[in-house]
């Protein structure tokens, strides 16, 4: 499988920001639910939408074939 760039620059930003949010929510805020198992499932959640932007590549955009990022086309 190739390793493509499918995500734009706004969709990375808002990725990281929630991400980074949830991330905070699911560790260190501990009222967010009395389980703490669903408090690291809003973590992990947080991290790979973190992890999806900072590398600029989701995975399930490339299962779904759906990329948010503008394409150049090619100048002859």
């Amino acid at each position: 499988m190739k390793y493509v760039n499918n995500m734009s620059v706004l969709d990375r930003t808002i990725r990281i920001i929630a991400g980074s949010a949830l991330i905070y929510l699911g560790l260190f805020y501990g009222d967010l639910t009395s389980y703490k198992t669903v408090n690291y499932l809003v973590a992990l959640i947080g991290l790979f939408n973190v992890l999806a932007g900072s590398f600029s590549h989701c995975p399930l955009y490339t299962l779904a074939d759906i990329s948010s990022r503008k394409t150049q086309k090619n100048k002859e």
